[in-house]
């Protein structure tokens, strides 16, 4: 099914389980996001007919008919008595007995939400024990608009939220249902209509409906689109979710999306990265990191239906994210109510009060925007003093931006504004031209000059002692033969999340490039609350060249690290730290079988090895790594290895598809893999195409 392809396999996985143990799958969502679609497809697929002789399906059922429609009987017993009285579990323990004990069942009760009585949830908690005892593996399918209702999350109970559709399943969705051809002139209507329908299934199938009505002109479909933006109704429900049950916690992150124009695809690492260095999402009680507590605001604001994810990567997780269009229309004016969001407002209201949250969206109905593009009276700037984030969107080419973001912080800093700052995010505006004044804003957290293409460092940078995110990609620094570490950048001992690029221009500049990557190394040390590393280091050709690195056993918040060059230090694998979940080694030059001392990693989950790893290493083994889900092999790595065994690595979902590129490969052993197992069953599939050419594979259970 068009866009679904997704949520099929992970329902169907937990669905194929080899335990005999009853297992409940619910899937969540709010009406119309596709719940009883995704619960037929999987229903009517030959696999699951193939694995499940009898399969029932129950609709809408109540407290009193539930078990007569499974069971397709009659009986007074279970019409007098509610289900958790013990007559009535009697009865259906009668029953199941005689239904379940020699045959495999798959049940689908789509639906059962119809009284406070009978949810899922307290069906479960009544009932549940009847049917665990039946250990014949045995599977039981909800479909339920809201997580409250579900059974609790168990071994044995797994509750799958169904997310709204990104950008591309959303376009899918709509052609695909269309059954019409779109004219070269409408596909100018495309993201429209996909910001629009905001991933939820219902508008698309409403709009498909609307638009069949229509004559298929440019001026009748934009009439349709923005009428359809003003409808409530496909949306009340998330929108009483958010009223009446959102945490305030996630609603302040909720409102901070209000401060992306209409539409925008919001990089989940620069929403994720702003959360943090204005402390949003955090509890008293929560002892994870930020990033990590942020990263699950975002999941569960998905969760809750209320953002849509509009790109993935290629690992699956969240690239962009966005609000849906429909909810900022109906929603964000709680968010001016609340002063989180003043100040963009019309220009005619002239008590627009003091502003906590600055966003230039590059409009002239906007308040604030003379301010920033034109020289207005020092006294409308008072209104500026206790601003704790600003952003801004003008991406317009030419010097002018530049000049204007210049000019408004210099003349805010010296009206003594903006002293409580925490975010200055200029994400994509043209080599700003920031005043020394900035050096003022000593509570700065958060300095985003990503994709500004400046081409020196600015020189206050060692005044930002609390600096914790500093994102300079895409700027363009020739510091040779001045070291930026040593002028300014060492002085940062905040810094949770370091990415930095290092690339040679002339053979000339080899020797001082070394130096500086030692600088960078002897840094690097201090940086105690450090938690994500990425290095890259490359010649004058653009290969991968150096990288100095000293023991990183003390960093015990470091989790992901990114390394792209020859390890100078050999022994960096055996000197990493315990925290450790997501490690990356490109072109590293190790010599040395790194496995072994990886295993000693307890919280090592995902490795990727690219190209140049490893060019000599000849066996290969992974043993007993419990929390591997993920090993990626670019083409290119791996030269040389002949032996290969990977063994009790029971959260390991797939072998790299790089392997089919690993022709030396000899011999292939697999033990207890349960998901790696299930996938190269029969020796067919495209699991199987990455291995075939190995002439020894042993599969052990």
């Amino acid at each position: 099914m068009v866009s679904f392809d997704e949520d099929v396999d992970a329902v169907m996985a937990q669905l194929l389980k080899d335990d005999p143990r009853c297992i409940t799958i619910s899937i969540v969502g709010v009406g119309g996001i596709g719940k009883t679609s995704l619960a037929k497809l999987i229903y009517d697929s030959q696999t699951i007919a193939d694995h499940f002789p009898n399969r029932i399906w129950v609709s809408r059922a109540t407290e009193f008919n539930i078990i007569e429609q499974i069971f397709s009987v009659k009986d007074s017993t279970l019409v007098s008595y509610p289900f958790w009285h013990e007559k009535f579990a009697y009865t259906v323990r009668q029953l199941v007995n005689a239904f379940f004990l020699d045959k495999k069942y798959l049940i689908v009760v789509d639906d059962l939400c119809l009284t406070e009585l009978c949810l899922p949830r307290e069906f479960w908690t009544n009932m549940g024990r009847v049917f665990n005892d039946i250990p014949n593996g045995a599977r039981i399918l909800f479909t339920i608009r809201n997580f409250r209702q579900a059974p609790p999350d168990t071994e044995t109970s797994f509750i799958y939220r169904l997310h709204l559709r990104s950008h591309d399943e959303s376009w899918a969705l709509f052609t695909h249902t269309l059954k019409v051809n779109i004219l070269p002139e409408m596909q100018n209507l495309k993201g429209h209509i996909i910001r629009t329908c905001g991933g939820l299934p219902k508008v698309i199938l409403k709009l498909r409906e609307l638009l069949s009505q229509r004559d298929a002109t440019l001026e009748e479909w934009s009439r349709v689109l923005d009428r359809l933006n003003q409808d409530q109704e496909p949306w009340l429900e998330i929108l009483d979710e958010i009223n009446k049950y959102l945490p305030l916690y996630l609603r302040r992150c909720l409102f901070y999306f209000g401060l992306f124009p209409v539409g925008r695809k919001i990089p989940a690492r620069r929403l994720i990265a702003l959360w943090v260095a204005e402390g949003l999402g955090c509890q008293q009680s929560n002892e994870k990191s930020p990033e990590y507590v942020a990263e699950a605001c975002l999941r569960e604001l998905m969760n809750y239906n209320m953002v849509q994810v509009t790109e993935k990567k290629l690992n699956g997780r969240v690239k962009t994210c966005c609000l849906p269009e429909a909810l900022q229309v109906h929603w964000f004016s709680k968010a001016k109510e609340a002063n989180f969001l003043q100040g963009h407002s019309d220009i005619s209201n002239t008590n627009i009060g003091v502003i906590r949250r600055l966003a230039d969206h590059l409009q002239q109905n906007d308040a604030i925007f003379d301010d920033i593009h034109f020289y207005n009276n020092a006294s409308s700037y008072s209104r500026y003093r206790d601003v704790v984030s600003f952003l801004s969107f003008d991406t317009r080419k030419g010097s002018r931006p530049g000049e204007d973001i210049g000019n408004f912080l210099d003349r805010s800093i010296s009206s003594n504004c903006f002293r409580f700052l925490w975010v200055l995010d200029l994400e994509n505006v043209y080599r700003p031209k920031l005043p020394k004044a900035v050096g003022q804003l000593t509570r700065l957290r958060y300095l985003g000059l990503r994709s500004t293409y400046l081409e020196m460092l600015p020189v206050f940078i060692n005044k930002l002692l609390n600096l914790q995110t500093l994102d300079l990609k895409h700027t363009c620094f020739n510091t040779l033969p001045d070291s930026p570490v040593r002028n300014g950048l060492d002085t940062s001992l905040n810094i949770k999340k370091l990415g930095l690029k290092c690339k040679i221009s002339v053979p000339s500049q080899n020797a001082a490039m070394s130096s500086q990557l030692v600088d960078v190394a002897n840094w690097i040390v201090k940086l105690k609350d450090l938690q994500s590393l990425r290095l890259k280091s490359f010649d004058e050709s653009g290969q991968p060249w150096d990288l100095h690195l000293q023991s990183l056993v003390e960093h015990v918040d470091l989790s992901n690290i990114y390394l792209v060059g020859k390890l100078k230090n050999q022994h960096l694998v055996s000197a990493l730290p315990r925290s450790l979940i997501d490690l990356t080694l490109s072109a590293s030059g190790l010599v040395e079988d790194p496995m072994q001392t990886l295993a000693k990693l307890p919280n090592l989950r995902i490795v990727r090895l690219f190209f140049g790893g490893f060019p000599k290493l000849e066996v290969l083994k992974f043993w007993e790594l419990e929390l591997l889900e993920e090993w990626n092999v670019e083409e290119g790595a791996l030269t040389s290895l002949k032996d290969l065994e990977i063994r009790s690595c029971g959260n390991l979902k797939m072998l790299p598809d790089g392997l089919q590129h690993v022709r030396t490969l000899r011999e292939l052993k697999l033990t207890k893999l349960p998901m790696v197992s299930s996938r190269i069953k029969d020796n067919l599939g495209g699991e199987w195409n990455k291995i075939a050419h190995i002439r020894h594979v042993w599969k052990e259970d």
